[in-house]
């Protein structure tokens, strides 16, 4: 059995080998989540959406942007993209709640496998609107693509996060 050695920090802790979100994540702490969904529109991709995404120029995708706040914080911006052919009647209320949840218990869509990328980058339009940056000019870009048992790609997300408030966590067994 492994101990629990999650150093005590202002950080939010967000793993890089679990699906769980970040309220799963940080049950243990005394914290407020609030989510905003700025929108949920349903698109066609087109080459900008194919070349940041990888689907297919032409497939219709709902484009959901989500402000996450923290402790009254403005902390992770989410910029999704799911295919509508897989997650199908996607609404504003639904991603108020939980799309995985959506997906998993409505749909009866099995989810096999998450890529994770983390990348540094600098602040975008959206990224100066929404969340609180105070003086940094960079977000921390964590982007995950899905895929469901089928091997069929159904989501792509850029979660936007200001610096110095996320701890990403990754256990290596061997």
């Amino acid at each position: 059995m492994l101990e629990n050695n999650n150093a005590q920090s202002d950080e939010f802790n967000l793993s890089l080998g679990q699906a769980e979100g970040l309220q799963a994540l940080n049950e243990h702490r005394s914290l407020t989540y609030a989510t905003t969904v700025i929108s949920c529109d349903l698109k066609l991709v087109d080459h900008t959406i194919q070349d940041k995404t990888g689907f297919a120029n032409g497939l219709p995708v709902y484009e959901v942007i989500r402000l996450r706040k923290v402790n009254g914080k403005n902390a992770v911006l989410n910029i999704s993209y799911f295919n509508a052919q897989i997650v199908v009647n996607l609404t504003k209320e639904i991603a108020q709640q939980s799309i995985y949840n959506y997906l998993q218990e409505r749909l009866g869509v099995k989810i096999a496998i998450i890529k994770r990328q983390l990348k540094i980058e600098s602040t975008t339009a959206l990224d100066d609107q929404y969340l609180d940056l105070e003086l940094n000019n960079c977000i921390g870009n964590m982007i995950s693509i899905g895929f469901n048992d089928s091997g069929k790609h159904f989501e792509y997300t850029e979660s936007h996060f200001i610096p110095g408030q996320f701890a990403f966590t990754q256990l290596i067994k061997y």
